[in-house]
């Protein structure tokens, strides 16, 4: 994968999302957008499943293995950190709700 665009895919914020219907869900999927003149980037990695749709200049651009497990990582990474952000903020928030501070 070309260096420059490794890096704009790294730049770009994740968003996450749950399916669950538990009254504090944790995060389960990991997405990144990009939409401009130039590039349309479409990146998810949600149960384990990456799914990945570049275009470069209203071409698709094609990935390696070797790219998907970058981007596999990288998201990965990403939703590991924000699973235990969310249980921290559970957790604090279940502090102060036992202590009667919210």
């Amino acid at each position: 994968m070309r260096k420059d665009l490794l890096k704009l895919i790294t730049s770009i914020k994740p968003e996450f999302d749950s399916d669950s219907n538990f009254n504090n869900p944790l995060p389960n999927s990991a997405s990144i957008y990009l939409k401009d003149e130039k590039h349309l980037i479409d990146i998810t990695l949600a149960d384990n499943v990456l799914e990945v749709r570049i275009n470069l200049k209203g071409r698709g651009y094609d990935i390696g293995s070797k790219d998907v497990k970058v981007i596999y990582d990288y998201l990965n990474e990403c939703l590991r950190n924000q699973i235990e952000l969310t249980k921290e903020y559970y957790l604090e928030d279940l502090y102060y709700r036992q202590r009667r501070l919210i």
